[in-house]
């Protein structure tokens, strides 16, 4: 059973990091899901999976969430990545899932579902694989769109507004996030939380309404109190 976890954090550069975290508490439900990966985090909204093909969204603040339903010619597919984004222009949140078709493995399909449409999952079409491995990673989500780097030095870029692929050289900015220099790093203990996680991700409490965006979504109850 996955387990949730949030704390608070105060930038402040001239406070050392350890006095930046606080109030570290246990999320009792994020999803319906055993077993969770999360996948992004956009005002407010945590876009989950299931660790294999079902997606879920919530809002921890308000208590909401949604399972989006399941995609058709599922069969058919390897999942390989996946991406929770934002457009601000359309006040849209948007998942996208590329995956690699099973009997035609040089080509990928792009499955994308717009939160509050009513249109479910739309088939973007079926594209070449002209790129190498990607691992099955969450995007990262920046500039209104998500982004993927392969085992080469390519990000691929999926815009959210026009809903295509581009790919970005090794100059790219979004290189440098997953960079590390072992000879100019060195590892120190900043702060001591007492257990072990496994994703960390920035998030912002808000008020965001999935029922507000258009969908039917659920509640999770409170948990009564014991006296």
């Amino acid at each position: 059973m996955t387990q949730f976890h949030c704390f608070e954090y105060i930038e402040n550069h001239g406070t050392p990091i350890s006095n930046t975290i606080s109030n570290i508490r246990r999320i009792r439900k994020l999803s319906p899901f055993e077993h969770n990966a999360i996948l992004g985090s956009v005002n407010g909204l945590i876009c989950l999976s299931d660790l294999i093909n079902r997606f879920c969204i919530c809002n921890p603040r308000t208590r909401e969430y949604i399972v989006l339903p399941k995609r058709t010619g599922e069969s058919g597919w390897y999942y390989n990545w996946v991406g929770f984004g934002y457009l601000p222009s359309a006040d849209q949140y948007k998942v996208v899932v590329v995956n690699e078709l099973k009997k035609e493995p040089k080509y990928i399909e792009i499955m994308v579902y717009t939160v509050g449409s009513g249109n479910g999952w739309r088939n973007i079409g079926k594209f070449n694989r002209i790129f190498n491995y990607v691992s099955p990673e969450h995007g990262i989500f920046a500039d209104g769109a998500l982004h993927w780097k392969d085992h080469g030095d390519i990000v691929w870029v999926f815009d959210l507004a026009d809903e295509k692929f581009c790919a970005k050289n090794n100059h790219s900015k979004y290189l440098k996030i997953n960079n590390y220099n072992p000879k100019a790093c060195t590892w120190k203990t900043l702060v001591d939380f007492k257990r072990q996680f496994c994703q960390v991700f920035a998030h912002s409490i808000t008020l965001v309404s999935l029922r507000g965006l258009g969908e039917g979504a659920r509640i999770f109850k409170k948990r009564k109190r014991r006296d």
